[in-house]
């Protein structure tokens, strides 16, 4: 039968080897040569967008603006 201390051992030794392969993960994906984004393949500034046009104003009584 597995004791608590070696279940809090294995536990621990299993949380910290799955937070190394998440930092080997990023130093990997961070450092590797994959194909960069060119200036071309970039999406479009968001400042040419007219994002305000399909906003409606709705009133809050200030009842509950307070409560919010």
């Amino acid at each position: 039968m597995i004791t608590d201390v070696q279940l809090a051992i294995f536990s621990n030794f299993l949380g910290v080897f799955l937070f190394l392969l998440v930092v080997l993960y990023h130093y990997i994906n961070a450092n590797s040569n994959a194909k960069k984004a060119k200036p071309q393949d970039q999406p479009a500034p968001l400042n040419n967008l007219n994002l305000n046009k399909n906003r409606k104003c709705v009133k809050i009584p200030p009842l509950i603006a307070y409560k919010l």
